[in-house]
């Protein structure tokens, strides 16, 4: 943290008020990361292009995130389990997105894809994510 308001060049106490502690900061940063993507729904596979883009720009940072601290894991999977449902994803093929416990489960399917993902980017890559969904979730015939 010492470090953190030193580069920011301002007081402990003052990065203290903003950010009580270390998940503080690491929320913020994250729901506005996670913020990047739109609120205007164009479709499944352009919003689930939009998550991809946020997500590997920002790769390192949730890498880090999921592989250090438990915690982190849960924030970001929550936060991106608000956003997906915010932005409401739909076309899933065969998931009736009316019924809550099947709109939970599909978007708590679609977390964990992209946490597999950022945690073992040397076996899954990007690729092998959009055909995977592609193919199993959406009604698409691409």
């Amino acid at each position: 943290m010492e470090k953190i308001s030193n580069a920011a060049r301002i007081n402990r106490s003052t990065f203290y008020r903003h950010f009580p502690a270390y998940n503080d900061l690491i929320g913020e940063i994250v729901r506005v990361k996670l913020s990047e993507i739109s609120n205007e729904p164009n479709g499944i596979v352009v919003e689930m292009q939009r998550i991809f883009d946020v997500i590997e720009v920002n790769f390192k940072l949730f890498q880090h995130i999921l592989n250090q601290v438990d915690d982190f894991k849960y924030l970001f999977q929550q936060l991106l389990f608000e956003r997906i449902k915010y932005i409401g994803l739909t076309n899933f093929r065969g998931i009736n997105l009316e019924s809550p416990a099947e709109a939970e489960l599909i978007y708590r399917t679609v977390v964990a894809i992209f946490s597999a993902w950022i945690e073992n980017p040397t076996v899954i890559s990007k690729e092998d994510i959009i055909v995977f969904v592609k193919k199993h979730y959406l009604n698409t015939n691409n």
